[in-house]
């Protein structure tokens, strides 16, 4: 996707998008974070949802990705995490607009922000905690001020990203083939394209037909099945390849569904069967043993079954004594119609009875919905709890109460999952001190001390009981798979492991590590040692050599590194004592002094044989100082000329080229030609100085005289019009107005201002650079505008020889024409035509 395309998405007044426009390169960079992620093999899904509650851009589904790898793709461009996987949240990271958009910040989530001056671009890596192995990534873009208008605008541009993506993939293709391309993408973008077509969708042995009408998926097949469930077995498969062919037929739709409501259905019973699939590889083991080979003890309620009992006869009564009763009945009336009265009214209280209860049991039913769309929505299990009790104790032993328990009981095992795992993440976080396994415990402990009888509360203790034995492996295990901020801190790590475990089984282990890390920093030192002596500067060593003594106390190389650093301390004081001398330059007499005082108080010196060279070295120098200070004295006498200085100089040179002083006499030598040389461009740009203006007051006497001339035929051409002034109108800028056509004219044609002719093409530039009366738009004037002063009375006074140019231009065979006027004084005249290249004059009209 070139640039000009994506600017072309952009487009828009807004502050917003000018910001991106601006920074177009950090888009450009935003989209190949994106290619780049979804080249990723393990990347499963990825759904446009219509969810702008944080301002998502982009969102994909990966499975056995670590977040390690996710977060190495993602600090090309975002730089390093603002938070990164096991860290808790700062303070300051909860006030993060962008982040603070996506509500609670959880331990495991890697967060990561790249600032531009009005907004910023943002990312986040969740793992799934139900599902290990399964991550999320989103990726978007946030601003205060950003509308929903603009951020359909970036919306667009990876979608168009996207279905460029998909087009190259099909053109480099075989037979529309797409490889590597997600299925649930590829359906979004043809829904969005409104494509109609089939997909012909191929995995191995199977093969499954999805049909495409106007975007919207309409029918399905794959086997034996049709329809919805075609669909989501064919999203069951992974690493598919998509064929497509464009289709005339109309197909009924028997799906009747929106096409994100399916993705997010079939993506769910795939992850079902795999965790089924998961479950059933854990189980599959002999009954009454664990997948460890354990014994189990399963308790099994008992289960009572009553059966119901039949109705019986009235009263219990056998058949002739219900005859009996009924006689009875017959022949005592009042008895009769008193049971039926009861019989009426017991009917009527138990419809009323009846009524009431199945009004409570919808008004239960009512609330019990009502608590469970709260809860759906409530983060804090702490507040679900208080609202589930609050529901049981006001139904007591309603409707629904039974319910409430057992949901009241699952997030009493989501707080005791929850609390287990952070008590899990407490102890990998410990510190390897001497104090681990205690701290363990009374992490431990605390989980019992809260939930005594929890689903994890078994495995809590046999984890105490196993914890001795544990520590070291536990430790070991951090102390291999910790990501060390230095190799200092990793060092330190072993050293103390091996100090608490001085016999522990990986003891080899670690000693071998340390050993190998001696001898890699010693032969560091050593190889780093000859580019000190190179350079002259041995700081970096010694610190080296510090560090290393500092790191490894009473190891088998450190009597040699203290005699290696003495002998760089000894030579990093000579060359520290020379930077001194350097300083004194050039008193020779100073820096022998310095030496001569070093050695009195450092007798012992190891470079003293040195110091001495240096000593004798300055004596010699201080006697060519005195000869050389005669000489300078000489070259700053400014009684003698350049060139008797500059001979002194060249002699001086010659006779010890190479001395200390020779550099500095040819400066002198080279300043000395530079100020003869100077004083020479002076007197040279005074003379030219001269002659200009010189120059310059003759060309103004020229512009006098011609401004003079120009003035007088101005006023001579006003003169003859005097009696004229109801049609000519002059003005005081070199302009007059012919009152019978409104239009404006130059007083002077070209050749009295320029005292020469011009050829058409030269006409049109004259007019184009006419700048009179302080107007920029004057042009050629047509036969009939010129006809209006010089062809009818009063005559514009011109010489009869004269002819003007015209604008108006015709083409006579393989020729090009121009119309022209004459000056003479004519009341009818006729149209004449000359080539461009003859000389005539131009009468600027003013458009």
């Amino acid at each position: 996707m070139n640039t000009k395309s994506i600017l072309s998405l952009l487009s828009g007044d807004s502050k917003d998008l000018i910001h991106l426009r601006q920074n177009i390169d950090v888009v450009l960079d935003f989209l190949e974070l994106i290619e780049n992620i979804d080249a990723i093999p393990q990347v499963k899904s990825r759904l446009h949802e219509e969810n702008r509650s944080f301002y998502s851009l982009y969102k994909v589904v990966a499975e056995g990705v670590p977040p390690r790898l996710m977060e190495k793709h993602m600090i090309g461009f975002f730089g390093a995490p603002v938070k990164r996987s096991g860290e808790n949240p700062s303070l300051k990271l909860k006030f993060y607009p962008s982040l603070k958009l996506m509500g609670r910040i959880l331990p495991e989530q890697t967060f990561f922000i790249k600032k531009l001056k009005k907004g910023e671009f943002f990312a986040a890596i969740w793992p799934w905690t139900r599902k290990p192995g399964f991550l999320t990534v989103h990726m978007g873009y946030y601003s205060k001020t950003l509308t929903d208008n603009d951020f359909n605008k970036l919306e667009d541009v990876i979608k168009t990203f996207s279905h460029e993506k998909i087009a190259k993939e099909m053109e480099s293709g075989i037979s529309g083939q797409i490889r590597g391309i997600n299925l649930p993408t590829f359906l979004q973008m043809s829904e969005q394209d409104k494509s109609t077509c089939v997909l012909s969708i191929k995995r191995k042995n199977k093969m499954g037909r999805l049909f495409m009408d106007n975007g919207e998926l309409v029918d399905a097949e794959t086997g034996s099945l049709s329809g919805r469930e075609a669909v989501f077995e064919v999203l069951k498969w992974d690493n598919v390849i998509i064929e497509i062919e464009k289709y005339s037929l109309k197909r009924e739709n028997i799906i009747q569904s929106p096409l994100l409501n399916l993705l997010l259905e079939g993506l769910k019973q795939k992850d079902e069967e795999d965790a089924r699939a998961e479950e059933a590889s854990k189980t599959s083991h002999e009954p009454g043993e664990t997948p460890s080979g354990e014994a189990v003890t399963l308790d099994l309620d008992d289960t009572t079954y009553t059966p119901r009992k039949k109705s019986r006869d009235l009263n219990g009564h056998k058949k002739e004594e219900h005859f009996d009763s009924y006689d009875d009945l017959n022949r005592k009336p009042f008895l009769r119609y008193t049971l039926v009265s009861f019989f009426i009214c017991l009917v009527i209280g138990l419809g009323a009875w009846g009524s009431l209860k199945g009004l409570e049991y919808l008004e239960a039913k009512k609330h019990y919905s009502l608590l469970m769309e709260k809860l759906g929505n409530e983060p804090d299990l702490a507040l679900k709890e208080k609202m589930l009790n609050d529901f049981i104790l006001s139904r007591n032993q309603g409707a629904f109460s039974e319910a409430a328990r057992d949901t009241l009981l699952e997030i009493e095992n989501q707080k005791d999952d929850a609390f287990y795992g952070e008590t899990l993440q407490k102890i990998r976080g410990l510190a390897l001190t001497h104090d681990y396994d205690q701290k363990a415990k009374e992490l431990y402990d605390q989980y019992l001390r809260k939930f005594p009888l929890g689903k994890n509360a078994n495995q809590v203790r046999q984890n105490m009981t196993d914890l001795p034995e544990m520590v070291e492996e536990t430790q070991y295990k951090k102390l291999v798979d910790t990501t060390w901020e230095s190799k200092e801190k990793k060092i330190e790590a072993y050293k103390q492991f091996l100090y608490y475990h001085p016999k522990g089984k990986h003891r080899e282990k670690v000693e071998l590590f340390l050993v190998l890390e001696i001898e890699e920093r010693y032969d560091k030192i050593l190889q780093q040692r000859k580019d000190c002596d190179k350079k002259g500067d041995w700081t970096s060593c010694i610190e080296q050599c510090d560090g290393f003594l500092s790191l490894f106390e009473n190891t088998y190389r450190n009597n040699e590194l203290k005699e290696i650093r003495e002998d760089m301390d000894a030579a990093q004081d000579l060359k520290e004592l020379q930077q001194l001398a350097t300083e004194l330059e050039p008193d020779h007499k100073a820096i022998r002094n310095l030496y001569s005082g070093y050695l009195v108080q450092h007798p012992g010196f190891l470079q003293k044989e040195n110091i001495q060279e240096e000593i004798g070295k300055r004596q010699k120098l201080m006697d060519q100082a005195e000869n050389f200070r005669g000489i300078r004295i000489a070259s700053n006498d400014a009684s003698k000329g350049f060139i008797e200085r500059i001979q002194e100089l060249d002699q001086y040179i010659d006779r010890d080229p190479t001395g200390p002083y020779a550099d500095e006499a040819r400066k002198i030598r080279d300043r000395i030609r530079n100020e003869r040389l100077e004083y020479d461009r002076k007197s040279r740009m005074e003379t030219e100085r001269k002659r200009q203006e010189t120059a310059l007051q003759l060309e103004q006497m020229q512009q006098q005289q011609q401004t003079e001339t120009l003035n007088r035929e101005t006023m001579n051409i006003k003169s003859r019009l005097r009696e004229h002034s109801h049609i000519f109108s002059f003005n005081d800028d070199g302009t007059f107005t012919d009152k019978r056509t409104g239009l404006t004219w130059c007083v002077l044609d070209s050749s009295v201002v320029l005292g020469k002719c011009l050829n058409y093409g030269e006409a049109l530039h004259y007019v184009n650079n006419l700048r009179t009366g302080g107007k920029n738009r004057w042009r050629l004037p047509t036969f009939s505008e010129l006809a209006g002063i010089y062809k009818q009375e009063p005559f514009y006074p011109s010489e009869s020889w004269k002819w003007f140019w015209t604008i108006e231009k015709v083409v006579k065979g393989y020729h090009e024409m121009v119309g022209i006027v004459t000056a003479g004084k004519e009341n009818v005249f006729q149209r004449q035509y000359v080539p461009t290249k003859e000389c005539g004059t131009v009468h600027a009209v003013h458009q």
